[in-house]
């Protein structure tokens, strides 16, 4: 993967990963309005891997008066043989700066990348975020949100460190998909960017 990624926003890490993987016939933009603890009602938003790559802003798809609005890059997507499928997305929980980096980066390599792959870590306003280059099938992204819990890890002095995002987790099994916001609007206001490549 190129280094020159680094600095990328979600928007082009997707567009990176979408366009590596030729078998997707359409990705989905989900609007929502986040509200802490709450599985929202969301609008998905079929889009064509064409008009994906060629760059349809999801901005367009939100209406001035919704505010609160976001568009997030859902995992599901649709491809060419009539199957179904989800990019390998998470939400992970260690503080920014160089120690939660250290360790997000160990635990991905240690936990993930083994099973599924390289991909991109997004720093986002608090934490970070992983995308994967992958795309895999229901039982892969079952498989994925497993190994994602596993990534955290009890200490020598028995402390507990999460890396994977537990409530994002529960909150992806419930709504049967998992993503990554992709426009910066209401409380979300920080652009997530690439700060490795895994």
């Amino acid at each position: 993967m190129s280094e020159s990624l680094v600095g990328a926003t979600t928007i082009e890490a997707a567009k990176f990963v979408v366009g590596q993987n030729p078998q997707i016939a359409n990705v989905f933009y989900r609007k929502y309005v986040y509200v802490p603890a709450q599985l929202g009602k969301d609008e998905m938003i079929p889009v064509s891997r064409e008009n994906f790559l060629r760059g349809l802003d999801p901005k367009i798809l939100i209406f001035a008066e919704e505010t609160q609005a976001n568009i997030a890059l859902d995992s599901r997507v649709n491809l060419l043989d009539g199957a179904k499928g989800h990019l390998l997305m998470m939400d992970l929980t260690l503080s920014k700066g160089l120690a939660g980096l250290q360790t997000t980066e160990e635990r991905l390599r240690s936990c993930i990348i083994p099973h599924f792959g390289g991909g991109f870590l997004m720093e986002t306003g608090q934490s970070y975020h992983f995308l994967g280059n992958q795309i895999t099938n229901q039982e892969g992204w079952i498989n994925f949100l497993g190994r994602c819990l596993v990534t955290s890890e009890v200490t020598k002095d028995k402390g507990f460190i999460e890396v994977a995002d537990t409530r994002y987790i529960g909150f992806s099994l419930l709504r049967g998909s998992n993503g990554l916001r992709l426009t910066t609007r209401g409380t979300k206001s920080f652009i997530p960017r690439v700060v490795a490549i895994l």
